[in-house]
């Protein structure tokens, strides 16, 4: 019998991959390879053959020479792309960031090459099992973005580990403000006061007061509605391109008597173009998209956050759910689709909306309503025409 290939053993007529155990540092696992010896050595090639590049390319490089290939490293290279990475909001760095330290927790040292499938499908459970399905989907988005990046840019594979994917759907938020809590959190914010634990004073933060009031009049995201400016607002409503790239799309939303009022007091003190502003430092609450520095769009969320909680307000209601809230209580009143997408910017039979809209037993009831009543119309034209005929 001639011998075998370096890392391969035969057992019971079947071929294995053995992999050294600085291969297995390295992100190589052991791999049945099957009874067809042709097939067998075939992929026992492609394995030794890409342990060797790495091998090649760590002792070609310098300073990091020992993370050369491994995820560590593509993570590094991944944050150092304008484009992919540095180019984002502050936010969006942040929410990679949390995906990156979580996945190299556990994959940090493995060679980015050598990951495969089955390793994305168990990192996959391990989250579903440990954390949620929600933060598991989250995490796996961004790695699979990374990977999208050595594929595309870096060109040192050609598969994504974890494109299609088949993963479970995490139940959809359907948290929901009412009318009374979203006042409660106005009013916490005109008002200011003083901390009831450390007695610390807490300023007014009209700006957050004006914030919450549009956010749920409208229906917009926070990042449009920090980046909304006077000249969008004709007295009634505001027309707002949308800034997510999957949006783009000019919506109108009418606002609320109270809005109106909050905006004529904002107006009088007003020296800036933007409408939400911070009182601290008389600036928007925006990111310079190149920014390093501490975001500005965070400190509007943990003040939105910390009036919140001094209105008494549960902690499980987000400043996004006022996006839902608005859109859901269009549905309940009996808003056409067309109107709800015209105020929401989805296009037209969006999915989308399932995510925001629910309906709840009043809107069934009226809905009923306007049909018995449509049908009862109908009845009577029959019954008048039936008589005339006589």
């Amino acid at each position: 019998m001639s011998e075998l290939p370096k890392y391969v053993v035969l057992r019971k007529g079947r071929y294995f991959f053995q992999p050294s155990p600085a291969m297995r540092t390295a992100g190589f696992r052991g791999e049945p390879l099957g009874a067809d010896r042709g097939k067998a050595f075939q992929r026992a090639k492609v394995l030794t053959d890409e342990w060797n590049r790495i091998q090649g390319q760590r002792k070609q490089s310098s300073g990091t020479a020992k993370d050369y290939g491994t995820i560590k490293w593509l993570v590094e290279q991944f944050q150092g792309d304008p484009t992919y990475y540095s180019g984002k909001s502050p936010r969006t760095r942040q929410d990679m960031d949390f995906a990156f330290d979580t996945f190299l927790g556990r994959f940090g040292g493995y060679s980015a090459t050598a990951f495969r499938r089955r390793h994305a499908r168990k990192f996959y459970n391990d989250l579903c099992r440990e954390r949620s399905v929600h933060q598991a989907q989250k995490i796996c988005k961004w790695v699979r973005r990374l990977y999208r990046y050595a594929v595309d840019e870096l060109e040192i594979r050609d598969d994504n580990p974890f494109d299609r994917m088949r993963v479970s759907e995490p139940p959809h938020r359907t948290q929901r403000w009412t009318a009374d809590e979203v006042q409660a959190v106005i009013s916490a914010a005109l008002s200011g006061g003083k901390h009831p634990e450390s007695g610390n004073i807490i300023p007014p933060r009209p700006s957050v007061a004006l914030g919450t009031s549009v956010a749920y009049d409208t229906s917009l995201p926070q990042s449009d509605i920090l980046h909304l400016q006077w000249s969008l607002f004709d007295g009634n409503g505001f027309t707002v391109q949308q800034k997510k790239k999957r949006g783009q799309r000019e919506v109108y939303c009418p606002v609320s008597t109270r809005t109106k009022n909050l905006l004529k007091a904002a107006h009088k003190t007003s020296t800036s173009k933007y409408i939400i502003v911070s009182e601290e430092t008389g600036e928007p609450y925006i990111d310079d998209p190149n920014t390093t520095s501490r975001s500005k769009a965070l400190a509007f969320s943990r003040l939105f956050r910390k009036f919140r909680k001094r209105a008494g307000v549960k902690d499980g209601l987000t400043f996004h759910d006022l996006r839902r809230t608005a859109l859901s209580e269009l549905g309940d009143t009996g808003a056409t689709e067309a109107e709800i997408t015209k105020i929401g910017g989805h296009a037209f039979g969006s999915q989308a909306l399932r995510v925001y809209m629910h309906p709840d037993k009043e809107a069934a009831i009226r809905a009923a309503r306007r049909r018995f009543e449509h049908v009862t119309s109908k009845d009577k034209d029959h019954e008048k025409t039936d008589h005339d005929h006589k």
